[in-house]
């Protein structure tokens, strides 16, 4: 009996140094939001307890993108003429958000192309794997680096009765060229519909290096090198 209970603390041990730092959490869904009225389902300003916060969602009633980066809360907005902004603010709220905290990263340096989102989800199963990451489990990244091409969108309101409401618009996009910044993502293969798309593992937003812009990445090709990839350190190190 004393050697069965030794075994499970050594195995309890063992899974816990190899765990993932940051426990992937959600509030609302991608594919409910629009059947109650993007009503709220976070409050962003509980999420101020964790200093290390990252998360993705948008923002309000569709009236923005919101993307946390290492504990700080970036809104981005588009104006009536399409002019994007930043806003920090933990005053706001999201019909669906996904969220994480990470105390450590581990640092990849990146070679190759990627010719789409679709490899971008590729890319990282692949380097998780190779470094003994369990994929079964959602997590968040990062890369940093300049980005040959981007398309991303900032949502806008569906109803006049939403302060940015323009008929006719439900987003607006930008096209990115040869742009320095940050990709902030979560991988997940049971987020589908949930926070991520339904034909994708990955839900990623791009910051740049001036903090005046953050959107939802639609579609990216680039040449990766020069670029890191940045997987939450194991506990195991």
């Amino acid at each position: 009996m004393k050697k069965f209970n030794l075994l499970i603390l050594f195995l309890l041990f063992t899974i816990s140094s190899f765990a993932q730092h940051g426990v992937v959490k959600s509030a609302g869904a991608m594919s409910e939001m629009g059947k109650t009225g993007f009503a709220p389902n976070i409050s962003l300003d509980t999420l101020q307890k964790y200093p290390r916060v990252f998360g993705l969602g948008p923002l309000g009633k569709m009236q923005g993108e919101i993307t946390f980066v290492d504990g700080v809360p970036y809104s981005g907005f588009a104006d009536l003429d399409g002019n994007a902004f930043i806003q920090e603010n933990w005053d706001i709220h999201a019909p669906f958000f996904v969220y994480g905290e990470v105390d450590a990263w581990e640092a990849f340096s990146l070679s190759g192309k990627l010719e789409d989102i679709f490899a971008l989800d590729k890319l990282v199963e692949d380097i998780a794997k190779q470094n003994g990451y369990d994929l079964n489990q959602p997590l968040f990244f990062k890369i940093e680096g300049v980005f040959d091409q981007m398309i991303t969108h900032i949502v806008t309101p569906r109803s006049p009765d939403v302060e940015g409401y323009k008929p006719g618009r439900n987003q607006e996009n930008y096209e990115h060229s040869n742009e320095k910044g940050e990709l902030i993502a979560v991988y997940s293969k049971e987020g589908r519909r949930i926070y991520t798309h339904h034909d994708t593992n990955v839900h990623a937003h791009f910051i740049n290096t001036e903090k005046n812009f953050t959107g939802h990445i639609d579609k990216l090709k680039t040449n990766l090198s020069g670029s890191t990839l940045y997987l939450p350190q194991r506990k195991n190190k």
